[in-house]
């Protein structure tokens, strides 16, 4: 018996059918249930590329590279200053989403 995504997966046939997209996009825990959701996905990838590209004023590799440094910068001073305050480390974990 041949078993679709959609049925292993417990989710819809438009969500199914957008599965390698999302897993690229590191999406695939959210559930795409009709085609606005899809577009509006889209619209989200199609402004985080042209963002980068105007981020660079150059191409799209390089601008993402300059955010994804730019968020790691942050996340560091962030947790540089959680320690200078002596803010526990489990406060800093829930604020960060990893505890």
């Amino acid at each position: 018996m041949k078993t679709s995504c959609a049925t292993m997966c417990n989710v819809g046939p438009l969500s199914a059918s957008f599965a390698n997209p999302k897993t690229s996009s590191n999406w695939m825990n959210t559930a795409f249930v009709n085609a606005g959701a899809i577009e509006r996905y889209w619209i989200l990838v199609q402004l985080a590329y042209v963002y980068s590209m105007v981020k660079s004023k150059s191409d799209f590799s390089i601008g993402l590279d300059l955010l994804r440094k730019k968020k790691g910068h942050k996340l560091i001073e962030f947790i540089y200053h959680a320690a200078q305050q002596k803010i526990p480390i489990d406060t800093v974990k829930k604020q960060l989403h990893v505890a």
